[in-house]
């Protein structure tokens, strides 16, 4: 692949010239700052969970479901300490997760309508089939096919479509709004059920594209834990986008971390 004393000088290289930037400059660049910030704020936002009653007993079932463990009573006091040592891994994981999901449901439930409402279009689910293309010639040729039906999209799209999509008769969905090129959300826009956009380009790719179902969002549970979790990383990054420029001014100046030294090697033992 590559010759081992052609990378070796190439690491040193980059190592040099790493070992010339300030390490907090490092940090950020490399968005470790970034993600501390993140998994202190995580870590503070679990803490201020707590299960009691019915909600603990979903809790413990949640946390030891799938496993020969035996369950802790309750969820207070240091219960993980019970847990065996190859086990708690995958206990702890599970209790950060459930512990950082009722904190965003707790925080958004309330508004949870009115984002769904606003977001609503973008939700709407396709099913649609394409063909892929590099002719426009023969794209025009399938689609005067088809809007003559004189034969089937999905037949076209097995035998013509190029890519591994042919495979599946181009069948895509369903998938959200958000999910979708935008020049193919644009043609399924205009269609109804059945119904085939005439060709266009995408890059140096001729695409037909027949939409097969269109489904409109509904506030379902599916949904709810999706905006759950879209509104609480959208503000999370906002928070972080906001306050963290700051919070590293002041460090900076606090002198907390001001020099390079985690990148030199460590000495050696005489």
């Amino acid at each position: 692949m590559l010759d081992t004393a052609i990378l070796l000088q190439e690491l040193r290289s980059s190592l040099d010239s790493l070992k010339s930037t300030p390490l907090m400059d490092l940090l950020v660049n490399h968005q470790i700052i970034h993600k501390i910030a993140k998994d202190h704020i995580l870590i503070n936002l679990r803490n201020q969970v707590n299960f009691s009653g019915s909600d603990e007993s979903k809790a413990i079932q949640a946390l030891f479901a799938d496993t020969q463990l035996i369950p802790p009573k309750s969820l207070e006091g240091d219960w993980i300490v019970q847990i065996p040592s190859d086990d708690r891994p995958k206990i702890m994981e599970r209790w950060n997760l459930l512990r950082q999901q009722k904190w965003i449901e707790t925080t958004y439930e309330e508004l949870v309508e009115s984002y769904f409402l606003s977001e609503r279009p973008q939700l709407e689910q396709f099913v649609y089939s394409f063909i892929r293309l590099s002719d426009q010639g023969l794209a025009d040729e399938l689609y005067l096919r088809l809007i003559a039906n004189e034969s089937d999209f999905l037949t076209l799209a097995g035998e013509f479509s190029e890519g591994l999509n042919k495979y599946k008769m181009g069948i895509c969905g369903p998938q959200r709004r958000s999910e979708i090129h935008p020049k193919i959300v644009e043609a399924l826009e205009k269609l109804s059920n059945g119904d085939t956009a005439a060709p266009f380009a995408i890059g140096s790719s001729v695409l037909l594209v027949h939409l097969i179902h269109r489904q409109e969002a509904s506030l379902d549970n599916e949904i709810k834990v999706f905006l759950y979790r879209q509104m609480f990383e959208r503000e999370l990054s906002e928070f972080l986008s906001r306050e963290l420029p700051s919070l590293i001014t002041q460090l900076t100046e606090l002198g907390a971390i001001n020099d390079t030294s985690a990148l030199d090697p460590a000495p050696s033992v005489q």
